[in-house]
């Protein structure tokens, strides 16, 4: 329901989500976003570290050490609901008329979540931000990431069929840019093992030289990697760039 509509709708916690046709997320790169009520109280963050075991014979009891940082988790659950019970203007208004209907802000939320863009061939990238608590994925207080799961769960349809009261549990994983990494985790130095998945464009010798200051490594990323060619990635596959010594 617009908060045009029903102004009862200013007071319900909003987030805006937000797709985009590339992972660097520009301005330029925004396909479309949607602004939607949650529940803040069943929404829940996982963050992950990989803890090994030591199990070598003779060793002590509770030794681990740390192997990586998984890609953190969100769920969120969207709550749409047209039976609006503060302005009976707006409880009257025939489904097709109302902008943000239930079924109108599942299908943007789809579109901009879950279907296939033209230009990259995949769903797109996306931000979350509530507009009324800060998350810890960004400094700038949002959430990036790409969907993995979409469960619409229909609480009243009416005679038509259309939904006019649905939840809709969403399930995000973290999906960062190389820069939003360094920027988290401070690995811009040459000396540390960085993975990178090849995307559309990607050239071995830029990669390389933002690595290690320096394109004349490329050889010995590629040798690394089993690459036939420096002038040749699969988009897709992950590739290693070593510590190498100057």
């Amino acid at each position: 329901m617009s908060i045009v509509n029903d102004p009862t709708r200013l007071f319900l916690p909003m987030m805006k989500v937000t797709g985009y046709s590339k992972i660097e997320r520009g301005v330029g790169d925004a396909i479309g976003s949607v602004t939607l009520p949650y529940d803040p109280k069943n929404m829940e963050s996982e963050f992950v570290n990989c803890i090994c075991d030591h199990n070598t014979i003779g060793g002590e009891s509770g030794e681990s050490s740390f192997k990586k940082s998984n890609s953190s988790e969100i769920e969120v659950t969207f709550l749409l609901d047209d039976t609006t019970f503060s302005n009976i203007v707006a409880f009257g208004l025939p489904n097709n008329l109302i902008p943000d209907s239930v079924d109108k802000s599942i299908k943007s939320l789809l579109k901009i979540c879950h279907s296939v863009d033209g230009k990259i061939h995949e769903p797109p990238y996306l931000t979350l931000k509530p507009l009324s608590m800060p998350l810890v994925n960004t400094a700038a207080g949002g959430f990036s990431g790409r969907l993995m799961s979409l469960k619409i769960q229909n609480e009243i349809v009416d005679v038509l069929g259309n939904r006019i009261k649905a939840q809709v549990k969403c399930r995000f994983k973290e999906c960062l840019s190389d820069k939003q990494i360094k920027s988290i985790t401070g690995k811009s130095s040459p000396d540390l093992t960085h993975v990178f998945q090849v995307k559309t464009g990607d050239r071995l010798t830029s990669i390389a030289n933002n690595i290690y200051g320096d394109a004349e490594f490329v050889s010995s990323v590629a040798e690394f990697n089993e690459l036939d060619t420096i002038r040749k990635m699969n988009v897709g596959a992950f590739m290693k760039y070593p510590p190498m010594e100057r």
